[in-house]
């Protein structure tokens, strides 16, 4: 299994391409837990916030930076 596992907030996330895992590493933890929550286990913006104890806007600000940063991180390693 090429899966990569990341820890979010104590639940198991597997990621099944092996590149995209790659990509997540680079970004910071913060974003991570931000994407994985959002992506990976389905999780909107509202409870994302209300775990992480921030705003809404901070969520949605740090998913969309954190996604420019996936698309020029995977655009590299293509």
């Amino acid at each position: 299994d090429d899966s990569m596992v990341f820890w979010v907030r104590g639940s198991r996330v597997a990621v099944g391409m092996p590149r995209i895992g790659q990509a997540l590493l680079r970004l910071l933890p913060q974003d991570r837990e931000i994407v994985l929550l959002y992506y990976f286990q389905g999780m909107t913006d509202d409870e994302i916030a209300a775990i992480l104890k921030l705003s809404r806007a901070t969520v949605q600000r740090r998913r969309a930076n954190a996604k420019q940063k996936l698309r020029l991180i995977l655009g590299a390693i293509e």
